[in-house]
């Protein structure tokens, strides 16, 4: 008799005034659970960053079954953050490799549209190894996406405060205004309510790109860039790198493989 696969979802990045929103899914054999265990697998927000990736480096290493989501900051201010947020946990658990007999969600809504039976959990982050593995991927995979940005936006120390609505980041917005990147749905992302000047990438992000031969100006694919799929590879690419391919539109680049996702190239480091 095969066994039972039950898969837990979770998501990153509801709270921020910029970037994308994350969700991941993952299953877990047992012993995976108990290696994941035996080094702290826990609810993210209650790890340090430095043990999410080393958590998250183990999950890779051990062949963890999971896979990730994003939606943009264009989508969430169209569907709103909760439906967004609903929407990428669907698109996690549907592009797992295995399908799961049962997915356990964390909080305390189901995801329409779910062809698996499923249970929300509220706190499950904390309770359950499967969806505290979701949660540190999604939280991990944001992170990065987050600190590529501050290399394109450094004006707004993305990699400080990670989008959230800080003092720091509250008061760059009101001197600077609202980036492409920002959710100008949520109160607080739009600065000066009077002046909404759109911000350029930064001179130190387009010299960085520049320097590798990319167009500077990427606002157009940044709109797009967090509704790719985001999955598991052996690829090691620049960030910046990636986001300068996807601007020319050139989704089938050598560095990513002809008809592979794309934004999982950011999981290797930015």
């Amino acid at each position: 008799m095969p066994p039972y696969v039950i898969a837990g979802t979770d998501e990153a990045g509801r709270g921020p005034l910029a970037g994308p929103v994350v969700a991941a899914a993952a299953v877990l054999t047992i012993e995976q659970r108990e290696l994941l265990l035996s080094l702290g697998l826990n609810d993210s927000k209650k790890l340090t960053a430095k043990k999410r990736e080393k958590i998250f480096a183990a999950m890779c290493e051990a062949g963890v079954e999971w896979r990730a989501q994003a939606a943009s900051p264009r989508v969430i201010d169209r569907i709103n953050i909760l439906n967004a947020s609903l929407w990428c946990m669907k698109r996690s658990v549907e592009r797992l490799k295995v399908r799961p007999d049962l997915v356990l969600v964390d909080g305390n809504r189901l995801v329409p549209g779910l062809p698996v039976r499923q249970k929300a959990v509220i706190k499950g982050d904390s309770r359950v190894p499967a969806i505290a593995a979701a949660s540190i991927a999604a939280k991990v995979l944001r992170d990065r996406v987050m600190e590529s940005l501050d290399k394109i936006y450094p004006q707004y120390q993305f990699a400080k405060h990670k989008g959230y609505p800080s003092a720091l980041h509250r008061a760059l917005v009101a001197e600077y205004g609202s980036s492409p990147v920002h959710r100008l749905s949520f109160r607080g992302a739009r600065g000066d309510e009077d002046q909404l000047p759109r911000v350029k990438p930064g001179e130190q992000g387009v010299q960085i790109v520049k320097s590798g031969g990319y167009p500077a100006d990427l606002s157009p694919v940044l709109i797009q860039l967090f509704d790719l799929f985001i999955g598991l590879d052996e690829h090691r690419v620049d960030g910046l790198k990636l986001l300068a391919a996807l601007a020319h539109g050139d989704i089938e680049h050598p560095l990513f493989g002809v008809g592979q996702d794309v934004a999982h190239l950011l999981i290797r480091g930015v």
